[in-house]
Formats: C-alpha cells, sequence, structure tokens
C-alpha cells in the first residue's frame, strides 16, 4: 500500500499537502483523503490516472445522505459539463436487498447506461455495498467510486472491493469482489454524523488498532477527544493510518481482508 501526497497548489493559496493524502489499495484502487473533496470529485475522476473512461455517471445515495450532499455533488459533476443521473434508495440495512439491486439496474437500462457509465455510491457502508455489486454485474462490470459519507465506511467497507447484499438466509451472501476505481474519504462530511456513528468508527478504529497498529492504538489513546469532537488534524490522523492499515491487508490478501 503506497501513500501518494498531492503537493500541488490548493484553495486559499494553501499546499494540498497538508490536505490532501492517497493510498494505493490493489489494481489502480486508490483512496484520497482530505478535506473539501466532494466538489472536486468530477475534477479528479477526469483525471487520466483515475482509470475512469466513462461518458456518463449514476449516483447511488440514500435520500437521508442525498438531502445533505447530493444537490453539490450533482452540481459539480454539470459543472464539468458530464452527463449525472441519481438514484436515491431508503436508509438503512433494508435497503441492501435484491429489490433496490434490480431497481437501479432497471434504472439504467431505462436510461439507456451502456459500459461507458460509472457509478458513484454517495453514503455509509449500506449504499456502498449495494452500488459496487451492481457495478459488478452491469454489462459484466463497470467502474465505481465510493464517496463514503460515514465514518466506518470511511475506515473499513469502503476500500477493499467487496460488495453485498443481504437475502432472507443471512446477510452478504451474494455479492462479488470489484475494487472501486477511486474511494473519496472528504472528512467534512463527517460533520453531518451523529455522536453514535462517531464512536461506532472510533470502536472500528480500535479494534484495527488493536490487531494491527500499536502505533494507532496509542494515537487513539492520546486523541480520542479532539477524534469524538471532529478536530481536522486528529481526525485526519486516524483515518489515514486506519485506511493505511486496511489497504496494506487487502493488498496482501484481497478477498480475507
Amino acid at each position: 500500500a503506497n501513500v501518494e501526497i498531492d503537493t500541488g497548489p490548493g484553495p486559499r493559496g494553501c499546499s494540498r499537502a497538508a490536505m490532501d493524502k492517497s493510498i494505493d489499495v490493489i489494481g489502480g484502487s486508490v483512496v484520497r483523503i482530505g478535506h473539501g473533496l466532494l466538489e472536486r470529485v468530477p475534477a479528479l475522476i477526469l483525471d487520466k490516472a483515475s482509470g475512469v473512461k466513462a461518458s456518463r455517471f449514476v449516483v447511488v445515495s440514500d435520500k437521508t445522505v442525498f438531502a445533505l450532499y447530493g444537490d453539490r455533488l450533482l452540481a459539480a459533476f454539470r459543472a464539468a459539463g458530464l452527463a449525472v443521473l441519481a438514484f436515491q434508495v431508503e436508509p438503512g440495512e433494508p435497503s441492501k436487498d435484491r429489490l433496490n439491486k434490480e431497481r437501479i439496474e432497471d434504472f439504467m437500462l431505462a436510461n439507456k447506461c451502456q459500459r461507458d457509465t460509472c457509478l458513484v455510491a454517495l453514503g455509509g457502508g449500506v449504499v456502498g455495498d449495494l452500488t459496487g455489486f451492481v457495478a459488478a454485474t452491469f454489462m459484466r462490470g463497470v467502474p465505481v467510486v465510493q464517496i463514503p459519507t460515514s465514518m466506518m465506511a470511511m475506515l473499513d467497507s469502503s476500500v477493499g472491493g467487496k460488495t453485498a447484499i443481504n437475502v432472507p438466509a443471512g446477510k452478504n451472501l451474494i455479492g462479488a469482489f470489484h475494487q472501486p476505481r477511486r474511494v473519496f474519504a472528504d472528512l467534512d462530511l463527517l460533520h453531518s454524523l451523529g455522536a453514535r456513528e462517531i464512536v461506532e468508527g472510533l470502536a472500528e478504529a480500535i479494534k484495527m488498532g488493536c490487531i494491527r497498529s500499536a502505533p494507532l492504538f496509542e494515537l487513539l489513546e492520546e486523541k480520542v477527544d479532539q477524534v469524538r469532537a471532529l478536530d481536522r488534524e486528529a481526525i485526519a490522523q486516524v483515518v489515514f493510518e486506519a485506511v493505511r492499515l486496511k489497504a496494506e491487508v487487502v493488498s496482501q490478501d484481497e478477498k480475507e481482508a
């Protein structure tokens, strides 16, 4: 898992080295971590290095997240001159099912989406898993980009290419491995989370620290209050280190991460 730092000029004269870091995962999949990424997503996707060759984009989100960020993202795509559609599901685990997968696929077919389509998952783990699985199977596989909006999704589920839906026999029993071309972890999106969701993300980071990284565990121990308050520097450090660890695991064994 290689780390790349963007040292190009940032907004308001700032160096992006202070804001953005990229982590190579596997097979060209890259996680970009920083502040203020949402409106920059279309331009970053258009970069040749992304490997995304698409003329149409379909944003999938749940209704709660879309109300917060959907219009901003769609406006950014349109400002970049890109054709974009949006599909919303109900928030919550029940949406990660066959019916919603079928609805998204039918929506895409009705809008004449072809292999030059890229799916964009805007949401937490449910939306990410569902959208990733659609991307894995639509036209035998199209690109997917993940924009995780929960801390848990940023640290874990958006990274590594595991996609799945739930069925009556159990959770995540039908799915595929389909690496996202890009994951954009915009840390500013975490400010819409409640205290419980932040604690859930912290718990995942603590687990990762216990298993694989004493420095991460010590960082959390030292800065837990700052992380819970979403201090910019502290949250960036924790998310970066946790994603770096996840990328390391995935790069060693894609199907066991």
